[in-house]
């Protein structure tokens, strides 16, 4: 079975690079072990500046394929990877995260082609986020995105919804609950940085004219 890890960035060279060695060395974790799965690493980059260039130059043996064009977002290039991306799953784990390999493994085996499997984040810092709010309780239940491994299948037919700029990531999980069985695993996949698009919203108002 392979799994594609999608990588989306915009002008964070530091960021870009901390998660594509994580992602590297989740790659020789696996080899390591000699597990039967295969690994894709995709890079979808906004068209970043030249110190985020000489990061995918200096990485580029390792990456399966490197997009650097620009583009109507972060969703917008969420949808490139999805099409680009060949394996049976496909990871979102954008840059400046990082992958606990020892975890993903564990979760790896319990993949089956056909149902979501997902586990929890760390973060390494506390959100600023749209829960301390208290707009919608159940959003503090939704599971993020870099720790969900979701069938390319499915993702192919349920592309993010470009007219929500800033939920578009909370459309899909709330389809996938509605479509799919999804198995929880209380493993902890990534360690996140805070501060994506849907975490600083600050009223139900900006969430509707945002």
């Amino acid at each position: 079975m392979k799994i594609s890890f999608v990588t989306v960035n915009y002008n964070n060279h530091i960021g870009l690079e901390k998660t594509i060695e994580g992602l590297v060395g989740l790659n020789n974790l696996l080899r390591l072990k000699k597990t039967e799965f295969k690994f894709e690493l995709i890079v979808i980059d906004g068209h970043s500046g030249g110190a985020d260039k000489k990061i995918l130059r200096k990485y580029a043996e390792h990456l399966d394929i490197i997009v650097s064009e620009e583009d109507l977002g972060v969703y917008d290039a969420m949808n490139k990877g999805i099409e680009l991306a060949t394996g049976e799953y496909i990871n979102f784990m954008n840059s400046g995260d990082v992958p606990i390999s020892n975890n993903i493994i564990k979760v790896l085996k319990s993949l089956d082609g056909f149902n979501c499997v997902y586990g929890t984040g760390e973060w390494t810092s506390k959100p600023k986020s749209i829960m301390v709010n208290s707009i919608s309780s159940f959003w503090c239940k939704m599971p993020n995105h870099q720790a969900m491994l979701i069938p390319r299948h499915w993702h192919l037919e349920n592309k993010y919804n470009l007219n929500y700029p800033i939920a578009a990531d909370l459309d899909i999980k709330l389809k996938l609950n509605n479509s799919m069985k999804l198995n929880f695993i209380d493993l902890s996949l990534v360690i996140c940085e805070p501060g994506g698009m849907s975490q600083t919203i600050k009223s139900f108002h900006e969430l509707r004219t945002r």
